[in-house]
């Protein structure tokens, strides 16, 4: 759906941890649900390391060495919590991955979503400073989302049901970015409604 990034630049930028707050999420959501983009993942991240293991190494005071292990203390003492990369979507019924379901103020079908016709959408609460809308959809079947163009770059991760985006036929897991080239009108399946998550600068 763009000339510009694609998925594989996506997955390194967020390798790398060049991606804004919100767009991380969406990336995070769509390693739970896609096991192919998750083997490519840990692929750039090796290729990442190996890249800063060639670098020449910057001494550091004292007094910054002895934060950085603290910290570093601390992120091993966190690694005993599951893998919130892994495919646990769907557990006690609920079709969010873990990230996702850490941003939600109540279980899916409490939250206050606003509806208009076919459509809901439900605003997730930004970052601080964060530009990016960050926001659930839900469609009903074949209810499509009005024409509309970007300033920035557009990410839709469907999942549940199916997402018609241009010529491509989207399913739970599957990523559509678009930027400012991109004019489109994204409509559910017909026989199905879907449920996406959207980011949008």
């Amino acid at each position: 759906m763009t000339n510009g990034i694609d998925l594989d630049e996506l997955l390194i930028a967020h390798a790398a941890g060049h991606l804004g707050e919100a767009a991380a999420l969406v990336v995070a959501a769509h390693l739970c649900l896609c096991p192919e983009s998750r083997r490519r993942y840990r692929l750039y991240e090796t290729l990442g390391g190996l890249l800063l293991e060639e670098l020449p190494p910057e001494p550091l005071a004292p007094e910054r060495r002895q934060r950085v292990l603290a910290v570093l203390g601390e992120e091993v003492a966190d690694s005993a919590q599951p893998d919130r990369t892994g495919d646990d979507a769907g557990a006690s019924g609920n079709p969010l991955p873990a990230p996702l379901r850490a941003r939600l103020p109540a279980p899916l079908d409490c939250c206050p979503w606003r509806r208009s016709g076919a459509l809901a959408e439900l605003p997730l609460a930004a970052p601080p400073g964060e530009p990016a809308r960050l926001r659930l959809l839900r469609l009903e079947p074949g209810a499509a989302v009005p024409a509309h163009g970007h300033e920035g770059l557009e990410l839709t991760l469907v999942l549940e049901g199916r997402l018609c985006d241009g010529e491509r036929m989207l399913g739970p897991g599957d990523l559509a970015i678009a930027d400012a080239s991109t004019v489109h009108a994204p409509r559910a399946g017909e026989g199905e409604g879907c449920l996406c998550l959207l980011c949008a600068a």
